[in-house]
């Protein structure tokens, strides 16, 4: 699910914030930045966040750039 599609659905059921989950570890230290930051709903569909631009984890060697943040409703 795109991170625009999953806001929308988080809006609809009428969540106003939500965090960033990054993978821990595993996430690059790019996407660690962003681990735990809280933004509104309008905020992350405003500033787009996720997927990270300058991730570098690698689902393959040699291929950089598969983002494992997701949204999650923050309660």
């Amino acid at each position: 699910m795109s991170a625009k599609i999953e806001l929308m659905a988080y809006q609809q059921k009428g969540i106003e914030r939500v965090f960033v989950f990054t993978g821990g570890d595993a996430s690059c230290s790019e996407c660690q930045k962003l681990s735990g930051r809280v933004y509104t709903i309008d905020e992350a569909l405003r500033e787009k966040p996720i997927p990270c631009k300058a991730c570098s984890h690698q689902l393959h060697e040699g291929r950089e750039g598969w983002c494992m943040c997701r949204y999650m409703p923050q309660h």
